[in-house]
């Protein structure tokens, strides 16, 4: 006798527009294209406006990996969100009930784009406390913290642009990790 695997239940969300909306949209891919049985994922795209989903205007190359993307997640229910509305809280924690973690990718560190990573990351914990969802993957492609490589050259350079150059992004990377390593979530 087998016993089946119980299914998983993932909110993966993301900005949609800047680098780390490409993570979470990806991510959403992976899951729609693998059509499990034992994972199944609800989708949210944030932005400023909550009209966006970030999947018709990204500037994801090459143009097959557009493409693929657009075809698999077509039929995808998206909940767009405006992460700075009132009620993004919660919006956001009637999404995840039910949900047995979160995968949030919520902000963009590329210049002329809105900073959400803390506004989204504060908004996500909240609501996952609401939602009394435990487990959260918070993903940056940015190193910030302790997450620099240790002694390199890059950890250097990297630095320095974050202070010197880009100070609003960095501050907002480390309000970022700041709610993420202050909640009592699992992450």
């Amino acid at each position: 006798m087998s016993m089946a695997k119980a299914s998983k239940l993932v909110a993966i969300v993301w900005a949609s527009k800047g680098g780390l909306g490409d993570v979470g949209k990806f991510a959403a891919m992976h899951a729609a294209a693998k059509g499990s049985e034992q994972l199944r994922f609800r989708a949210v795209a944030v932005s400023e406006d909550g009209q966006d989903t970030g999947i018709d205007a990204t500037e994801v190359k090459p143009a097959e990996r557009l493409e693929k993307l657009q075809e698999i997640l077509k039929d995808v229910e998206i909940v767009k969100l405006n992460i700075n509305s009132d009620d993004a809280e919660a919006q956001l924690a009637q999404t995840f009930q039910g949900c047995d973690s979160v995968i949030a990718c919520p902000g963009s560190r590329q210049s002329g784009i809105a900073r959400t990573c803390g506004i989204g990351a504060r908004k996500v914990v909240a609501a996952m406390k609401t939602a009394e969802v435990k487990r959260l993957v918070v993903l940056s492609s940015m190193g910030i913290g302790d997450d620099y490589l240790p002694g390199s050259c890059i950890k250097y350079f990297w630095g320095f642009l974050l202070k010197v150059v880009w100070p609003s992004t960095r501050r907002d990377l480390q309000e970022m990790e700041a709610v993420v390593l202050n909640s009592d979530l699992d992450f």
